[in-house]
């Protein structure tokens, strides 16, 4: 491989690790993706999709066994960044940096646990064991999935069909598994459930008409 294509390879890699951290950061922040106000996602949604998008296209660089080496490099950098960010809120700010502190505590580490008197934070464990353990096994569908499909298809159709699988069963086990812990009302979850099947068809068919264009530039 040239110098070009590692280079391309490391920036599709960080590039995901990066989606991967905003996602989780800004899984709590929800928008309506409609007037009436009823139908509502995580903003992290919106930017989800495109890491199947970076996985296939780095798989279309490399191999299945590397780019499998990737997300299991991104889904352990993904704990280590929220154990940092678990240590970091358990020290103690100043009084200048109070508001900032508990803000950061409040929305990252909500919950805490006392050693000595000492006050250690970390965040909503469901959440982010579920987020990360979806997160792999989703991208290692897709990944078996588009090259089970790919030498027999139209590659479109290919990247399309193995997105939309795993996509959705991983939207449907995150949403199913946060709400009923969260005891979360059956007919909201219903809503939660239907706003982000909306999402998974649009952000399907818009990955894959980027896909269309850029395979070109990735051939076998």
């Amino acid at each position: 491989m040239n110098k070009k294509g590692t280079n391309t390879n490391t920036f599709i890699t960080y590039l995901l690790i990066i989606f991967i951290i905003i996602c989780g950061l800004f899984r709590y922040k929800t928008i309506y993706i409609e007037p009436n106000n009823v139908l509502e996602v995580s903003i992290s949604n919106i930017l989800y999709p495109f890491t199947f998008l970076l996985i296939i296209l780095l798989n279309k660089k490399t191999s299945f066994k590397e780019t499998h080496k990737v997300v299991i490099k991104t889904s352990i950098i993904f704990l280590i960044f929220m154990l940092l960010v678990s240590i970091f809120n358990s020290i103690p700010g100043n009084y200048y940096s109070r508001e900032i502190d508990l803000a950061l505590k409040e929305v990252l580490t909500p919950n805490y646990f006392i050693i000595n008197k000492t006050l250690i934070y970390y965040p909503d464990l469901l959440n982010i064991i579920s987020f990360t353990l979806l997160y792999y096994f989703s991208h290692t569908l897709i990944l078996i999935l588009y090259e089970a499909m790919e030498p027999y298809t139209k590659k479109f159709i290919a990247y399309a069909l193995s997105m939309f699988i795993p996509f959705t069963l991983d939207t449907l086990c995150y949403i199913s598994i946060n709400d009923v812990f969260k005891e979360i009302e059956f007919n909201k979850m219903i809503t939660n459930l239907t706003s982000n099947f909306v999402i998974v068809i649009i952000f399907t068919i818009i990955t894959t008409i980027i896909y269309s264009i850029k395979k070109d530039k990735y051939p076998n």
